[in-house]
């Protein structure tokens, strides 16, 4: 599975070093309404000295909360939570806060939940089957300032673009 490293933006002072300095832990919010796996991201991030978990959401609102609050450098938010989803979750914290990185995690391979993710200012999106080691490259790639987006979904974005611009010309043919 490969990942695309297709954008960077500005990394804030919470994820910036100075030559000679130890870099400090990555600090993440996990959000998901799924209590295990919550307690399944938190161990693989626990296992890593340069990551952190400083919070846990179990719905939008509480990610909202805890993001302003405690101002991670990442968070890895589900797409489909109670009270708010991670969509709306994601825009608001994105308004308030561009310096967090924001992950959405989720089992939807369906372009259109792609789409509203990135349009809400995540910075990317994964399919919750990714191995270990590619979630914490993701996450650490995030807290770089990178935007970054699955191989899978890559394709099934081209795929959406392409039908888009089909549409488009075929639109255009009957004006």
């Amino acid at each position: 599975m490969g990942i695309h490293f297709s954008h960077r933006v500005p990394v804030y002072a919470s994820c910036r070093t100075q030559p000679g300095q130890n870099a400090p832990a990555v600090r993440v919010l996990l959000a998901d309404d799924h209590g295990l796996y919550r307690q399944g991201l938190r161990q693989v991030c626990e296992t890593q000295p340069d990551i952190e978990v400083i919070g846990e959401a179990k719905n939008g609102r509480e990610a909202v909360q805890l993001a302003l609050a405690l101002r991670p450098d990442v968070i890895l938010m589900d797409i489909k939570m109670p009270i708010l989803d991670g969509i709306q979750a994601t825009t608001q914290i994105t308004e308030q806060a561009p310096e967090i990185g924001v992950i959405i995690l989720t089992v939807y391979r369906d372009p259109q939940h792609i789409l509203e993710a990135l349009q809400a200012g995540a910075r990317a999106h994964l399919l919750k089957d990714i191995s270990e080691d590619t979630l914490l490259q993701v996450v650490r790639a995030v807290a770089r300032g990178e935007a970054l987006i699955d191989s899978q979904v890559t394709g099934l974005l081209l795929e959406r673009f392409r039908y888009i611009s089909q549409a488009q010309v075929g639109l255009q043919g009957r004006l």
